[in-house]
């Protein structure tokens, strides 16, 4: 029993170091469902090409699943510094190509904060009792066979991200439509990360059913 004990917990522990996607946080205005209404560019603040295109793709992808008309902002702006703090007027004239391309909606990805933490996994020991002891008198003259397993130490990552939606055909203190928080933990393939960050982005933005 205490063998199974311990394989248990040293499992919950492997699962527990998977790459895990979690929303833990939303805001929407009653407007939030005008996202479905005309067009909406798909951003992600990164200077990393391959983060910024994978995870366009994906939400863009998921966007467009659920009927939403949605393009990935590396195909319409692919020379736009996104990583740099742009000024005021830079912004303004951004948001009037994003008009001028003809889009009426913005969703902007960012990471905003980063931790790392180290965690210890303490040891344990496994001994088999049972056939050294199974019959009286083995008990005597007989050692158990047990197993040190030593304890090890590890580091997650977690990634803090913020995600907001405009609708620029609002007046501008309506324009916010959308702010969802979520936390990434260990993130292991852009590739899958990517694509279980992008449906439980989308459904809690359109308020599907999970």
């Amino acid at each position: 029993m205490k063998v199974r004990i311990v394989l248990l917990v040293v499992l919950a522990a492997m699962l527990g170091s998977c790459s895990a996607v979690r929303i833990t946080d939303a805001w929407k205005s009653a407007d939030v469902g005008t996202i479905r209404e005309g067009k909406t560019l798909v951003v992600n603040v990164s200077d990393r090409l391959q983060v910024r295109t994978i995870s366009e793709d994906r939400v863009t992808k998921d966007f467009q699943k659920h009927g939403v008309d949605a393009e990935q902002s590396y195909l319409v702006f692919p020379d736009l510094q996104l990583s740099k703090k742009m000024k005021t007027k830079q912004i303004e004239r951004f948001k009037k190509q994003i008009v001028q391309k003809g889009f009426d909606n913005v969703v902007i990805t960012r990471v905003v904060d980063f931790e790392k933490m180290r965690n210890h996994v303490p040891g344990y020991t496994t001994a088999n009792y049972y056939n050294v002891y199974n019959r009286f008198g083995y008990y005597w003259g007989t050692n158990a066979f047990v197993v040190h397993h030593p304890g090890y130490n590890t580091v997650s990552k977690t990634y803090t991200l913020e995600t907001v939606v405009y609708n620029l055909t609002l007046p501008e203190d309506k324009q916010l439509i959308s702010v969802t928080t979520s936390e990434i933990t260990d993130p292991g393939s852009i590739s899958s990360v990517s694509e279980d960050f992008a449906q439980k982005l989308v459904a809690t933005i359109l308020g599907l059913k999970k």
